[in-house]
């Protein structure tokens, strides 16, 4: 049985991941259309959280719901088109549903209705299921097929059709989506899978060399809960190692290392123990950067470690006054604590 008891596991990881806008305009730029994607400006896609007043609708899909402007192609002005936004509407399935094609177009109906009562023009909007089940999608993706093919013969009116991203038959060519978009399909294709031992340390490297605004603490704790709530091949000690080995790449130029500092610097990271992992990187990265030592990049790893290990995270003032040799043998410790853990 899975390690962890977790209400909706795949749900909080694709809520997790797909907030992030980043990855949204990769998956956009790789499942949509080419004659709908030639019309997006994704540089102006925004998450719509907290737009909608109708309950349901906020409740189960606002932080799954993008706008993005439409564009005309060809005019140096980039005017807008007649309708100016296009929603993006994301859905996942982790098995088959027979009526996800109506779950679907509920949303969408919702979304209008809303429209509607506030006397604003109606939103075109594409809507995508991922699915990440154990075996090929087989449910209907049309209202036709849903209805039965009894009908079929009958001209009905009834053209509203999903796309389904079925993992299961994806080829996962890292080529054509981003390794931040390859990682996390691939985490969830394989969360309930034994081939995922095989594969989770390149997941989590992927993600740790290639972040940019996205924090590799978030993303790391994220896959971490999901995994071990999902996974019943998985143990617990053998993320552990994983996790301890990435925390042992040194600082270059360029490395996750570097560019979380920066990133922390220019974004002026707060204080506080919610942080707390974020916080120590960033003055360790700071101090280390400063003194022209390990110094800093080793309190940075420190209290990154004791924050998995659950221990209080000893403040980087403390740690400054320590002698270069009593620091390194602290994170040696804690690094083999990590490993038996």
């Amino acid at each position: 049985m899975p390690h962890l008891r977790i209400e909706s596991p795949h749900d909080k990881f694709f809520r997790f991941a797909f907030k992030h806008v980043e990855l949204v305009r990769d998956l956009i730029q790789w499942t949509f259309p080419a004659s709908l994607v030639n019309h997006l400006d994704l540089t102006a896609i925004r998450w719509e959280v907290g737009s909608w007043t109708d309950n349901k609708l906020r409740d189960k899909r606002a932080d799954l719901l993008f706008s993005c402007p439409i564009i005309k192609r060809g005019d140096s002005r980039k005017s807008p088109a007649k309708n100016a936004l296009l929603y993006i509407l994301l859905e996942h399935k982790s098995a088959a549903d027979h009526h996800t094609v109506l779950q679907v177009l509920s949303y969408l109906l919702r979304i209008w209705e809303e429209q509607q009562r506030e006397n604003v023009l109606l939103t075109p909007i594409f809507a995508l299921v991922i699915y990440h089940g154990m075996t090929p999608w087989n449910a209907p993706t049309n209202i036709r097929e849903l209805l039965g093919t009894e009908f079929a013969p009958f001209d009905l009116q009834l053209d509203f059709k999903l796309k389904i991203l079925d993992l299961t038959s994806w080829a996962e060519n890292s080529r054509e989506t981003s390794p931040i978009l390859t990682s996390t399909l691939q985490l969830l294709k394989y969360s309930r899978r034994p081939e995922l031992i095989g594969l989770l340390k390149d997941i989590f490297e992927r993600w740790r060399d290639s972040l940019v605004s996205q924090s590799f603490k978030e993303w790391l704790q994220a896959a971490w809960s999901y995994v071990m709530s999902t996974n019943q091949d998985l143990s617990e000690t053998q993320v552990q190692e994983i996790v301890a080995e990435l925390l042992s790449v040194e600082y270059e130029p360029g490395s996750l290392v570097d560019r979380l500092y920066r990133q922390g610097h220019s974004e002026g990271l707060t204080k506080g123990h919610a942080e707390g992992i974020a916080e120590g990187l960033a003055k360790g990265k700071a101090e280390g950067l400063a003194n022209g030592t390990e110094r800093g990049i080793i309190i940075g790893r420190i209290q990154l470690l004791q924050q998995l290990l659950g221990l209080a995270i000893t403040p980087s003032d403390e740690l400054t006054f320590l002698d270069l040799e009593p620091i390194k043998v602290l994170a040696n410790s804690l690094e083999q604590r990590l490993k038996e853990k």
